[in-house]
């Protein structure tokens, strides 16, 4: 029987591949000193070697996999087990690309999840389907209506009650 450390590592790999299409066959070497390294798109490079972006992701995903493999040892595949996941700004260092995706990815990842997110990006709110949008102003609670399929700008305005650029733009572009 594999060991719980093995098992654990397999459910990592596994997110992390179903995740971060390109990525494949994490390793980690423990001894003489941690060192991970990872195949993207046919290259092997040292975890360090990946963007701000790919790190953080690796590191969430990889989370979520571990916790799951610990809290459900029965479950033949842990990326199955049931749990509640928080997630504080999880837009935070993300390319607009992830930004739009990270939702589904994460939920299809992880089926039988259910996430609590926070977000200031228009991108991650109007690329939601099949969820519930929730703004909080001064303590405020406020259920919104589907923000699926809205420009970035529309939710700017509209939601977020921001300009679609700073002041000091919109003056000299009238101003130039």
């Amino acid at each position: 029987m594999a060991s719980s450390r093995d098992r654990q590592l397999t459910a990592v790999r596994t997110a992390i591949s179903r995740f971060m299409p390109g990525f494949s066959n994490l390793r980690v070497r423990r001894k003489p000193r941690l060192h991970m390294s990872i195949d993207k798109n046919g290259q092997t490079l040292n975890v360090l070697q990946l963007s701000q972006g790919e790190k953080s992701l690796m590191a969430l995903v990889g989370d979520i996999a571990r916790r799951l493999a610990m809290m459900n040892p029965m479950l033949e595949n842990p990326l199955n087990g049931e749990g509640i996941v928080l997630i504080d700004e999880v837009d935070m260092h993300l390319h607009p690309t992830w930004q739009r995706t990270i939702i589904q990815r994460l939920t299809t990842t992880f089926p039988h999840c259910q996430f609590v997110l926070t977000t200031h990006s228009p991108l991650v709110i109007s690329d939601c389907k099949d969820v519930l949008v929730y703004s909080l102003d001064d303590g405020e609670l406020t259920q919104l209506p589907s923000l699926y399929g809205q420009d970035a700008n529309t939710v700017l305005l509209n939601v977020m009650d921001t300009d679609i650029r700073n002041a000091t733009v919109g003056e000299s572009k009238t101003t130039g």
